[in-house]
């Protein structure tokens, strides 16, 4: 079985409307691929260094994650597959998320059945994470990082793996 990672890279800077809120770089999560060795320093799983030492900010999808990272995390409920998100739901496989509600205030995005082990690296445990990568994506993805640095901004990349 296989292991995706999908990260979205997201940065916040004090000179914005709201100095305390997170921005995401593009509107879409950015998928490496299949990358045991960067799966294993962000999870702590796999083949991990120093035996289950991880190289991730925090688990689970932050509080103040981007708009982008919430819509990327989840499904969007409508009249043609809410039988089914509602059996996911029952299942346990998938929560009722409430930052999206409809007129009536009932939750319209569930969070994604296939998802799982979500979390954070700053730019440093990033880095350190994805040293020695050959990686083309990976690459470009710490040259965004970098730039956006040196404009003076934070920044993290929200990840999680499929299967």
């Amino acid at each position: 079985m296989g292991c995706d990672i999908h990260c979205v890279i997201e940065y916040k800077h004090e000179d914005f409307n709201n100095p305390n809120s997170w921005d995401s770089f593009g509107f879409n999560s950015i998928n490496p691929g299949r990358n045991y060795d960067l799966f294993a320093n962000l999870a702590g799983v796999r083949g991990s260094p120093k035996g289950g030492e991880t190289l991730a900010s925090g688990f689970g999808i932050p509080d103040n994650a981007s708009w982008a990272t919430k819509y990327e995390t989840t499904v969007a409920v409508n009249d043609t597959n809410r039988a089914e998100i509602e059996g996911w739901v029952a299942r346990g496989i998938s929560k009722w998320v409430g930052w999206v509600q409809d007129l009536h205030g009932k939750p319209t995005r569930v969070t994604h059945p296939d998802w799982h082990t979500h979390g954070w690296a700053d730019i440093k445990q990033w880095k350190k994470a994805t040293k020695g990568s050959k990686n083309l994506q990976i690459k470009c993805m710490n040259a965004i990082m970098d730039t956006l640095a040196k404009n003076g901004c934070e920044v993290r990349v929200v990840f999680w793996f499929d299967n």
